[in-house]
């Protein structure tokens, strides 16, 4: 059993209920409805994923609570989020609220890797969705076991279509949402394609009350993402396979087997950011690597792994948990490479 620590955030207008100050008997029911989501007390796969509520932040601020969720992320979110975020990316941040038009926002594993990521990771939920709450068809707390499922890596069944799909073999392919609380069975979009539309599924859009699983597939995706970008291991991906990254017994060192890579005489420029000072919450800061301030560069013309060593500069000892990220671009620089995943890895700097 993994345990994951949940922070609540509840960001309100006010003081009382109808202004977002819910109490805390709705986030300790919230923690049970994930925990029987998750863990199968309804039906469908059990996760291994066991979450605990380790504290609640109440905070009143009317341009907080009243949030329009936009992509990229606004600098409104990132204030908010800067001030209020905990822990590092296996921590569960929980910001209720009212997330503009959205029931819910949830963050992905992979924008860890991105400008703010860690700053930025966690759940916005509708405080009216949690239990107890007013939202006819959607106050039993699965808003919040939705948007954790995308937390952890999970996309919609219907994402991509009736041919691409979700990544997970297991739900039928589905070619747009479904609302309401249609009987199990009774909807076929990818008429053509093998099974019916997973519509009692948790990642969907239907009724609180009307959904009830996960599938193995989608706890072997979740478990797989929540260990290779969330846990610190390295992952696969469209066959590029990153060999690892771990912590190295020298305590100032930090060493990571990189890609095994397959295609010869082009160039990978491997970059590493370190997370800046404990619970700052700071974009990340390039680290000095195996050439000084800069990036490690290695062209790879050879297939096989290629190792890096990143050396933490002395004067960041501080003797704080801290976590370093790595991942490819391209020969020039100029930009992320989807095919290769990148890595976390928590590691504490002796004083």
């Amino acid at each position: 059993m993994t345990t994951i620590d949940v922070w609540f955030h509840v960001v309100r207008s006010g003081t009382s209920l109808s202004n977002g100050d819910v109490p805390d008997s709705w986030l300790d029911e919230q923690v049970r409805v994930l925990n029987a989501s998750f863990g199968d007390a309804t039906s469908g796969a059990a996760s291994r994923f066991n979450f605990v509520k380790r504290g609640v932040t109440r905070t009143t601020n009317a341009t907080w609570f009243n949030m329009s969720v936009v992509e990229p992320p606004s600098s409104t979110e990132l204030a908010m989020k800067q001030s209020l975020h905990q822990g590092g990316a296996t921590t569960l941040n929980i910001y209720t609220l009212i997330p503009g038009s959205y029931l819910g926002e949830s963050t992905f594993p992979s924008s860890l890797s991105g400008t703010n990521g860690l700053a930025l990771d966690g759940v916005m939920v509708h405080f009216n969705s949690l239990p107890g709450g007013n939202i006819v068809g959607a106050n039993l707390g699965l808003t919040a076991v939705h948007e954790v499922g995308h937390w952890l890596g999970l996309l919609h069944p219907w994402d991509g279509g009736c041919f691409v799909g979700d990544g997970v073999s297991d739900t039928p392919a589905m070619d747009g949402p479904v609302y309401g609380c249609p009987a199990l069975g009774s909807v076929d979009s990818c008429g053509t394609l093998p099974g019916v539309d997973p519509v009692k599924n948790y990642m969907g859009y239907v009724d609180d009350v009307c959904m009830w699983e996960f599938t193995p597939g989608q706890v072997t995706r979740m478990t797989n993402l929540y260990t290779g970008l969330r846990g610190g291991v390295l992952g696969s991906v469209s066959g590029f396979v990153s060999e690892g990254l771990w912590q190295s017994p020298i305590i100032s060192t930090i060493q990571g087997g990189a890609y095994d890579y397959d295609t010869l005489g082009s160039s990978i420029q491997v970059r590493i950011y370190w997370d800046g000072p404990a619970g700052s919450g700071a974009a990340y800061s390039e680290v000095t690597a195996n050439q000084p301030n800069t990036y490690i560069n290695e062209v790879y013309s050879v297939s096989g792994n290629h190792g890096f060593i990143v050396t933490v500069p002395a004067s960041l000892k501080d003797g704080q948990p801290h976590r370093a990220y790595v991942y490819g671009v391209d020969s020039s620089g100029s930009g992320q490479l989807t095919h290769l995943t990148y890595g976390a890895l928590t590691f504490t700097i002796a004083p």
